[in-house]
């Protein structure tokens, strides 16, 4: 059995077992032999640092500014959930984007902020490893 090796659009390993007709263009066949020795040499994927991004972002003076502002709109729709942003950006560590998505969009919209702000903490939610989707909601 020989082992491919394909790269997603981001170039993220996707490996799979099975024996093709032809290889297909940007694999590599490995045999198994030789596989676990390169596995295992691999470096492991970052730890998302959900720490460091809710320290950094309940610091940061246009997200403040933009909490300011939220309370009053998002209290209608969102009774006490608008204030447990560091709860919501944890939660994704479980996969409920939806709810952080919420809550983060009524932040924005409620507390105008700029493309360019969303931009800056896209970044840095990026170096600190989180998820791309969640990369992508912050990002708006």
């Amino acid at each position: 059995m020989v082992w491919h090796v394909f790269t997603d659009a981001l170039g993220n390993p996707d490996v799979t077992q099975g024996a093709f007709a032809a290889p297909q263009a940007g694999t590599i066949e490995i045999p198994d032999a030789q596989y676990a020795s390169l596995r295992a040499a691999l470096p492991a994927p970052p730890t998302p640092d959900w720490d460091g991004f809710n320290a950094y972002i309940l610091t940061n003076v246009g997200f403040q500014s933009a909490m300011e502002l939220a309370p009053t709109a998002l209290s209608v729709a969102l009774p006490s959930a608008y204030r447990d942003v560091a709860g919501a950006i944890a939660s994704n560590d479980t996969g409920k984007v939806l709810l952080f998505s919420t809550i983060w969009e009524g932040i924005c919209t409620a507390g105008s902020t700029a493309t360019a702000q969303r931009d800056t903490w896209a970044n840095k939610a990026a170096e600190f490893n989180l998820p791309p989707e969640l990369v992508a909601v912050v990002r708006g």
